[in-house]
């Protein structure tokens, strides 16, 4: 029999993967098997993971396209033969030689959904220690031991500000997890947050054992540290909704409430920052919300709206100070972008210098639109010295900066997607 499955989310870990999975060959516990789920790395973690598996029959390797850290461990949820499940990702490290062995009998003797543990965190360099420092976010500060149900655990760690998610520091029951439906939430950022939460509610007899099993690193360039875009902001907002929907659909006391609303609170202050640091170019995506989630974010210190309708205000000032200098303008694009650079010029009377569109490859001569004739990008007859502006969406834009250069333009202005969106609102 298998004991535990360990599940490794592998995604351009080379640099680290080796040491990660000599972590696992130490280990006194034999009956487990380590599910390498490789998601579309570009590198070659791959070719580590074979090494492994030539010398260690437990290993074993799958390998798909990009879907992210979610459906990474849920590909190896679904392909695990243990009785229990164990995370780890491609750059940790799990800590103490019996730290499988151990688990595994806690959960056997006590019959348990789950056991969570304690995790150290170290550093990729100095600079990240005090940056991105959380010494002591998964090191709680007692050992709380056996409890009858998750939630009663979440809320005693409740408050003792104590509670921290992160699916790496629980060792979960196969069965259970399958049972419930805890999977995770496919393309969700962070999708700890909410799967871990999720855990707790479910789960009846648990238990806290104070020992500190893995070795969390931190580094730059990791999903904990990468820059603030949407998809960010978008995971704090999907895991209040569900939050919110859990206490709704569910006969909760007052303590509980209370705890779980701690727990909520905790997130939006953490959203604070990452309003303040989202990309000007991400914020347009606020606009795709459904209407409770856009609700959701007006109470989530999310930026006032006459606040950011003034920062597009100005995105297209901007724009139309560097139009106003340019001696001669033409729009590089003839679709829905091009069209609303057209309309942006003629509603602020500067067409004076525009000279026309032009796309890349003509398939009628005679094409034209609102009354201007589209040429290609290769016509001789173009004047070279003109602002080139290019309105197309950004996945078409790198290609077609390599076409105008090579045709002789100079002077490149891409229309990202926040000035489209901007110019959309404004004077579409």
């Amino acid at each position: 029999m298998i004991k535990i499955s360990v599940i490794v989310s592998i995604y351009n870990s080379e640099e680290w993967l080796d040491d990660c999975l000599k972590s696992l060959t130490e280990q006194t516990l034999s009956d487990c098997e380590f599910i390498c789920v490789d998601d579309g790395s570009k590198d070659d973690s791959y070719k580590i993971v074979n090494k492994f598996i030539e010398k260690d029959t437990r290993f074993k390797l799958i390998r798909q396209k990009n879907k992210g850290l979610a459906e990474a461990r849920n590909e190896g949820i679904r392909n695990a033969n243990g009785k229990y499940i164990a995370f780890l990702d491609g750059d940790d490290l799990l800590q103490g030689k019996k730290a499988l062995e151990e688990l595994f009998n806690i959960a056997e003797d006590n019959g348990l959904d789950f056991v969570t543990f304690d995790a150290d965190c170290f550093y990729e360099s100095d600079i990240l220690r005090e940056t991105s420092n959380r010494d002591n976010y998964y090191i709680r500060k007692k050992e709380y031991g056996l409890y009858s149900n998750g939630l009663e655990l979440f809320c005693k760690m409740m408050e003792n500000d104590d509670f921290c998610d992160g699916a790496w520091v629980l060792f979960t029951k196969r069965e259970w997890i399958i049972s419930n439906k805890l999977w995770f939430v496919s393309g969700l950022n962070p999708e700890d947050c909410i799967w871990s939460f999720m855990c707790y509610m479910h789960a009846g007899k648990v238990r806290h054992i104070r020992k500190r099993f893995y070795r969390y690193r931190i580094r730059s360039n990791s999903l904990t540290t990468e820059k603030i875009t949407f998809a960010v902001i978008y995971g704090r907002i999907y895991t209040i909704r569900e939050i919110l929907r859990y206490m709704l659909t569910n006969s909760l006391s007052y303590r509980e409430e209370k705890e779980i609303c701690k727990f909520i609170d905790i997130i939006l202050w953490h959203m604070k920052d990452k309003f303040r640091n989202l990309q000007v170019s991400e914020v347009y995506k606020f606009n795709g919300l459904s209407p409770v989630e856009s609700l959701l974010a007006r109470y989530m210190n999310f930026p006032a709206l006459n606040l950011l309708k003034y920062n597009k205000l100005l995105y297209i000032e901007g724009f139309k100070h560097t139009i106003k200098n340019a001696s001669g303008i033409i729009i590089y694009g003839a679709g829905k972008i091009g069209k609303l650079v057209y309309q942006y010029l003629k509603q602020e009377r500067i067409l004076e210098n525009f000279h026309g569109f032009v796309i890349s490859k003509l398939i009628c001569e005679d094409e034209t639109l609102n009354g201007n004739k589209i040429r290609c990008i290769c016509d001789g007859e173009l004047i070279k010295t003109d602002l080139l502006l290019l309105a197309v969406t950004e996945q078409y834009q790198k290609e077609m900066v390599a076409l105008a250069e090579e045709n002789g333009f100079i002077k490149i202005l891409s229309i990202d997607e926040y000035l489209a969106y901007a110019l959309e609102e404004y004077y579409g």
